[in-house]
């Protein structure tokens, strides 16, 4: 009877993972295409790397040359990109290696969504890691809860529709907090050896992910083992197995530079030589800083209960009935850790949250477990609560699926007078641009040390060659972010060293530049950097998304704006100069 009643419970409980995956799966995937042709998320170079290394047949580029990431995401990307050539090939869609490289250069769209869609289903592995981590720890209906909490929280939500590091990383961690708390049960060496490895390839995801070394750390002090003896020597020779597999792993499979080509140059650092200062920890290509702020804390704070209020008040709620169980003292102490590090640090963005908040997902299991046990009014009330998260992220869904501000302002510009040349803002639509504009461009460019891109190169060369019916014309366009800095923090706009010649400030740039119209970008919190160079009377045409305008990037209070949200994109004003 006892075994039936057993059998039963786990059938129910699959089916019931199995629902939370489905819908995990359907939010994540149901936008997959926001924006596309053409791509306004930010920092994808991972998609850039492995393109970069199948084009050069250079599997350890330096730090810095495709990205300043490490490489398991690109290494992860080269097979799927080597199954779509092989699908495209056996269907007749281009001839060989060289049609398929023309064919990403011509719709690097295609490159993004296979992207997007592995991050997507990184983000769902990761709910079931959640789960994973809770049922280790003792739950059994909480185990479900921290699962759909994971699966519908907003942030993870979003950013797992970016083909960017930090969803895989989150899941990575997911998976060494699992055996850590594995690990803290029984003291299972071989819990602690998957915990290692997965904080591995989440150092091998993204350089924070170094810190994911302190789960199976902080598992291996609270193991019930002791520190005599016998116990003393398995212990040391679990911190020898596990630090030896957690070197192999994050060298080999994310930073195998670091062996061939030694540390970055600081010129190839994300923001480059000039920002690196002397208290920075280079690792790869992103240096580490170790500023703190506390405005960053007031914002953080409020930023991430406004992405995930339910999760966030379970999740603190029930923290110390989760520090009473035992196994998932190191899980806990470590989302601690992490979450106050990043609460205080200088680089206020999100996204740097998002393993602490799905950390939160455990304890926010426990207070559940302990709600759907009390009394009906506290399972109503858990009812009522879990319900919530799933409204949000559905409206995110949909509004991630309406036209981008700046695919509706891209058409407008082909409706403007013959001889038109437009300066577009840095966050303004992208358009193909004409061959006298690439040119200009490529004049720019050379003029600051810089080169085209590979997709401007092949654009400018079909131009050249009289290959319009393929590309299309093109707009005659000035990026201005080619010209000049734009510094929101203080609201200044600097010309670049090297480009004087083109014009000392804003204004002259754009009339240096024969700029007949001028199309501006503006979000929430961002300096209006142009107002004072417009008259009055001059706007022809504009494109307001509602609420923040900061989709498909991070939002400061989601839980209210995406309400008044319409689409993705800023407000996008067009201007005519004369």
């Amino acid at each position: 009877m006892t075994s039936d009643a057993d059998g039963n419970g786990r059938r129910r409980r699959l089916l019931w993972l199995l629902l939370v995956l489905s819908v995990a799966a359907a939010l994540r995937l149901a936008p997959i295409r926001h924006g596309l042709p053409r791509n306004y998320v930010p920092d994808t170079h991972v998609v850039r790397a492995a393109l970069g290394m199948a084009r050069d047949k250079n599997p350890v580029p330096p730090a810095g040359a495709y990205s300043t990431y490490p490489n398991l995401l690109p290494y992860t990307l080269l097979p799927i990109y080597a199954g779509r050539f092989a699908l495209g090939l056996a269907a007749g869609e281009w001839e060989g290696v060289e049609g398929f490289g023309d064919h990403l250069l011509e719709h690097p769209e295609d490159a993004h969504l296979l992207a997007r869609v592995m991050v997507a289903l990184f983000g769902v592995l990761g709910v079931f890691a959640a789960y994973g981590a809770a049922r280790a720890a003792g739950l059994t209906s909480g185990a479900l809860v921290s699962a759909w909490l994971v699966g519908t929280s907003l942030l993870v939500v979003q950013l797992s529709t970016h083909e960017r590091p930090w969803v895989p990383l989150t899941t990575f961690i997911s998976f060494a907090a699992w055996g850590a708390i594995r690990a803290g049960r029984d003291g299972s060496t071989r819990a602690l050896l998957a915990s290692c490895a997965a904080a591995a390839l989440a150092f091998a995801t993204h350089q924070t992910g170094v810190l994911a070394l302190g789960l199976p750390v902080f598992a291996w002090f609270l193991a019930p083992l002791g520190w005599k003896a016998g116990d003393l020597r398995r212990r040391l020779l679990q911190a020898a197995a596990g630090l030896g597999l957690f070197a192999l792993l994050s060298l080999s499979l994310g930073h195998p530079y670091l062996l061939v080509h030694g540390r970055a140059e600081a010129q190839a650092l994300a923001g480059g030589a000039e920002s690196v200062q002397e208290s920075d920890l280079s690792l790869g290509g992103q240096p580490v800083r170790f500023g703190f702020e506390l405005s960053s804390f007031r914002r953080l704070s409020r930023v991430s209960f406004g992405y995930d209020p339910v999760l966030c008040l379970l999740g603190l709620a029930g923290l110390l009935l989760a520090l009473r169980e035992r196994r998932a003292r190191a899980a806990l102490v470590w989302t601690l850790c992490w979450g106050g590090f990043f609460l205080f640090h200088e680089n206020d963005h999100v996204r740097y949250l998002t393993p602490a908040l799905v950390g939160l997902a455990l304890p926010a299991g426990f207070v559940a477990e302990r709600l759907a046990t009390c009394c009906t009014l506290g399972r109503v009330a858990l009812g009522l609560l879990l319900a919530l998260p799933l409204v949000p992220a559905t409206r995110l869904a949909w509004v991630l699926r309406q036209a981008d501000t700046r695919a509706q302002a891209e058409e407008s510009l082909f409706a403007l007078p013959l001889g038109a040349r437009v300066a577009l803002d840095r966050y303004a639509p992208t358009v193909d641009l004409s061959l006298d504009a690439l040119e200009r461009l490529e004049r720019v460019r050379a003029a600051r040390g810089d080169v085209l891109t590979a997709r401007e190169r092949h654009r400018k060369w079909l131009l050249g060659e009289g290959l319009l019916e393929k590309v299309g014309y093109g707009l005659d366009a000035v990026p201005l972010a080619d010209y000049a800095d734009f510094d929101e923090r203080s609201g200044e706009v600097h010309v670049r060293a090297g480009l004087e010649r083109f014009g000392a400030d804003l204004s002259s740039v754009l009339e240096k530049s024969g700029a007949t119209h001028l199309v501006t970008s503006q979000r929430a919190g961002m300096p209006a950097f142009f107002d004072g160079l417009l008259s009055e009377g001059a706007e022809l045409a504009r494109f307001d998304p509602g609420g923040e305008g900061r989709l498909p990037t991070e939002m400061e209070f989601p839980w209210s704006s995406l309400w008044s949200t319409r689409r993705p994109g800023p407000r996008v004003i067009v201007y005519a100069l004369e």
